[in-house]
C-alpha cells in the first residue's frame, strides 16, 4: 500500500483486531474457539470499536478547573 493515509487506516484496523480479546482462534484441528466471550457492545471488542470509534481530542470535552 503505497497511499500513506491508507496505510495508517489498514494498521490502525489490523491493530484492532489483533486485540480483540474476544476473537476467535484457528485451532490445529481447523477448529475455532473464542478466546474470551463478552457482551455483545463490550468497548473491549474491535466490533464495538469500528462502530464507535473514540472521539478525536479535539473533539473530547475539555474539563476546566480553578
Amino acid at each position: 500500500m503505497l497511499d500513506p493515509d491508507s496505510r495508517s487506516r489498514l494498521d490502525a484496523i489490523l491493530v484492532r483486531e489483533l486485540e480483540d480479546p474476544s476473537a476467535w482462534e484457528l485451532a490445529g484441528d481447523g477448529s475455532y474457539r473464542q478466546a474470551q466471550a463478552l457482551p455483545v457492545g463490550d468497548p473491549a471488542t474491535a466490533q464495538t470499536r469500528a462502530i464507535v470509534p473514540p472521539a478525536p481530542a479535539a473533539e473530547q470535552e475539555t474539563v476546566w478547573t480553578g
